[in-house]
């Protein structure tokens, strides 16, 4: 018993070629969508600092890594905890960084001051983390000593 092939009909190739081009459109939208979102994220950082001038985008960052500093001072919970917090009270100043750099491209003192920015920042993420192992626990001691203090 053999099987018969049965040639296929005209509508059966242009259904054939018409999938074929759906499915090849289909592909090549969503190619070129995540290239784009690539390209935009490379070359062109969004941030809240893209529309910001460069000295003051500068100045705002480094408001922001002294109220980090106090945020992280201020923590009783460790290490983690204090440089969690310090990183959280960055927002939403460092978030828009990379933009900020685009935008002092050409100010050289502007390029100067926010390495200077970063490189404070990154000293004292590293001083809240080698500080937070012991006054975490002093913090503690003194809360605890405090509110039996007040209690009497």
């Amino acid at each position: 018993m053999s099987e018969s092939v049965r040639p296929e009909s005209r509508a059966e190739r242009v259904g054939r070629r018409v999938g074929l081009i759906v499915f090849g459109l289909w592909v090549i939208g969503i190619t070129l969508a995540l290239t784009t979102q690539i390209i935009r994220q490379t070359f062109y950082p969004a941030g809240s600092a893209g529309s910001t001038a460069c000295r003051p985008g500068v100045l705002a960052l480094i408001g922001a890594v002294r109220r980090a500093r106090l945020a992280a001072d201020a923590e009783t919970g460790g290490e983690r905890a204090a440089v969690t917090r310090f990183r959280a009270a960055l927002a939403p100043e460092w978030d828009g960084r990379d933009a900020l750099a685009t935008t002092c491209r050409g100010d050289a003192a502007g390029e100067r001051a926010l390495r200077e920015v970063d490189r404070l920042r990154y000293a004292e993420e590293h001083a809240t983390r080698y500080e937070a192992v012991d006054l975490a626990r002093r913090r503690r001691d003194v809360a605890s000593l405090e509110r039996s203090l007040a209690s009497r």
